[in-house]
């Protein structure tokens, strides 16, 4: 009966010592941090880039903006959806959003934030520039005759052209055979984005057209003197720089 014990309890204990043994040969797997598809992104103040995803490690994620009031970060999915407000963030003090794991272990996605208007910002020169596959030309008020064309001068239309209330900025040549204008709907001394515009022109004396714009935004609007951004369906971009229309 002894040796039967002796015997059982041998066996344990091998059993004992080869699960240690198995255990210290296969440990428990580390925490895994998580994998960007991007480690930078570089985006324009007032944009949304979904471009980056997130992969590895152990869900659910976390997300950690460094300064809120330039940046919001959200998860659809396993893209990372990433806000940029109206300031900009240089790449000597990027914004940067952090992603933790549920194990804590982390990745971190660099942003810098730029201004495509920041010269135009700066320029209080009254203007109209049309840039793209259907720009028309670049007219400028500086009081010179522009070839082809004729003389333009600053225009505030109060609601009357086509029968729309709404104010128009623009240029009309001396004799009114040309003119290019943007209607914009709302106060455009507030700046952000406006609905319902409209590019209105005419060539020449010929038969007056319009067409409505994709976005439109005041982008500032300071010292009596509105800066406002549109694009039209095929791509083209716009720039009105002009007094507030009174």
């Amino acid at each position: 009966m002894k040796n039967i014990l002796a015997s059982v309890l041998s066996v344990c204990l091998v059993a004992a010592a080869i699960t240690s043994c198995n255990k210290k040969d296969n440990p428990a797997p580390l925490p895994v941090a998580p994998t960007l598809s991007a480690a930078s992104v570089n985006m324009d103040i007032n944009t949304v880039d979904s471009s980056v995803s997130v992969s590895g490690g152990v869900a659910p994620y976390t997300l950690t903006v460094s300064d809120a009031t330039k940046l919001t970060a959200t998860l659809s999915g396993t893209k990372i959806v990433l806000t940029a407000s109206g300031k900009t963030a240089s790449s000597a003090t990027p914004v940067t959003v952090t992603v933790t794991t549920k194990e804590n272990k982390t990745a971190t996605l660099t942003i810098t934030i730029g201004d495509p208007y920041a010269d135009a910002k700066v320029n209080t020169k009254a203007r109209f520039e049309l840039t793209g596959p259907s720009a028309l030309v670049t007219y400028v008020a500086n009081d010179s005759l522009i070839t082809g064309i004729g003389y333009f001068q600053i225009y505030r239309d109060n609601g009357k052209l086509f029968g729309s209330a709404k104010p128009k900025y623009g240029w009309a040549s001396g004799d009114s055979k040309n003119f290019l204008f943007l209607e914009v709907s709302g106060d455009v001394k507030a700046p952000g984005q406006k609905t319902g515009s409209r590019l209105y022109v005419r060539k020449n004396g010929g038969t007056p057209a319009w067409v409505d714009c994709s976005k439109a935004e005041v982008i500032q609007s300071a010292s009596g003197i509105t800066w406002i951004t549109f694009q039209l369906q095929d791509g083209t971009k716009g720039l009105v720089v002009q007094p507030w229309i009174q």
